[in-house]
């Protein structure tokens, strides 16, 4: 019997079956609006029409893994930041909240928050029984830089540590209930973590204001028996060891020498990456199907092969389709994987 995507998922991450290999372009809302003749405006504003687009998504591409994402600035602008939203680009901060004033708040009840668990419920309801729904979750320490002032928050890590441990506990206290509400729409946290970046930060930065947060938000998914999903953007081979320590059971990273680094995933978690997005936007169909099945054979411990980071909004539909055709018509076969 033919897998649904949401069992292929399943059963790769858990090494139950590694014969069938998911594909994971990760199509965000800006795509997704794309493709479904909406702005990027309107499923920043709308839970409804968010998940329209995110179904359509998954209707047109047939992929193994839905991710309810909008914008990276969802919980900040609950919790203080004023944004700007242009009709086709991501919302834009204008102004930061003063840090007296940053508080956890109600994820039914405050900012876009509610429309984002929404369209979680939407899409659950709508595919969940075909495909994994998951809703991505900004790491503490992301959320406070957005609070803070990406500039004066990296700067405080190193003058006033102090001040930003305080951010990043009200930070998370805010992600915490986040995470118990998308629990219980029936979708899978995805802990999303755009500055917690080797591009940004040292090890020892991450030790001491990703790691602590992190682990707290990590332990609350494990606890519910879900399996823990982190991306982090940019380079992270400096904090290759960092991410190995929090233990997750899938990570997706963007920029990363896979067949250097892939067996030291091997007996713990699962690696997920990492075509290029700029292939994926700028090449042509035979070009990332080429791409793609290059990836695929450059490697002999399992792993998910998925876009390094979010689809591009204009990337071409052939061209996502045609990463998941290499991957679905590809006759390669993993290793075993040691069980965790």
């Amino acid at each position: 019997m033919k897998k649904t995507p949401k069992q292929r998922f399943r059963d790769f991450i858990t090494r139950e079956d590694l014969s069938e290999i998911p594909a994971v372009p990760i199509v965000a809302g800006d795509h997704a609006a794309h493709i479904s003749g909406l702005t990027l405006k309107e499923v920043c504003k709308s839970g409804k029409k968010l998940a329209n687009a995110l179904v359509h998504s998954f209707r047109t591409y047939n992929h193994d893994l839905v991710v309810v994402f909008s914008d990276v600035t969802v919980e900040a602008e609950a919790m203080g930041v004023v944004l700007d939203f242009p009709e086709d680009n991501s919302p834009r901060i204008i102004k930061h909240p003063e840090i007296a004033e940053i508080q956890p708040k109600n994820p039914r009840k405050d900012g876009r928050i509610p429309e984002i668990l929404y369209a979680a419920e939407c899409c659950v309801n709508s595919i969940g029984e075909e495909v994994q729904v998951c809703v991505a979750v900004k790491d503490p320490f992301s959320l406070g830089v957005l609070l803070g002032e990406a500039n004066t928050f990296f700067r405080d890590c190193i003058k006033n540590p102090q001040l930003n441990k305080e951010i990043l506990e009200i930070a998370l206290c805010n992600q915490i209930a986040f995470v118990h509400e998308i629990i219980k729409t029936g979708a899978l946290p995805l802990i999303g973590a755009p500055f917690a970046s080797g591009s940004l930060i040292s090890p020892e930065m991450f030790a001491q204001f990703v790691t602590p947060y992190m682990e707290r938000v990590i332990g609350i998914i494990r606890n519910s028996g879900l399996p823990v999903i982190l991306h982090i953007c940019g380079d992270t081979e400096i904090i290759v060891d960092r991410i190995m320590e929090l233990h997750p059971d899938v990570v997706s990273i963007d920029e990363l020498d896979i067949p250097v680094n892939a067996a030291r995933f091997r007996d713990s978690v699962m690696f997920m990456g990492n075509l290029s997005t700029t292939m994926l936007l700028k090449g042509s169909p035979g070009e990332v199907f080429a791409a793609t099945t290059e990836l695929l054979n450059s490697v002999n411990d399992p792993f998910i092969p998925a876009t390094g980071c979010d689809v591009p909004v204009k990337t071409p539909q052939e061209n996502v389709k045609a990463m998941i055709r290499a991957i679905r018509t590809s006759e390669k076969k993993f290793r075993g994987m040691t069980q965790s």
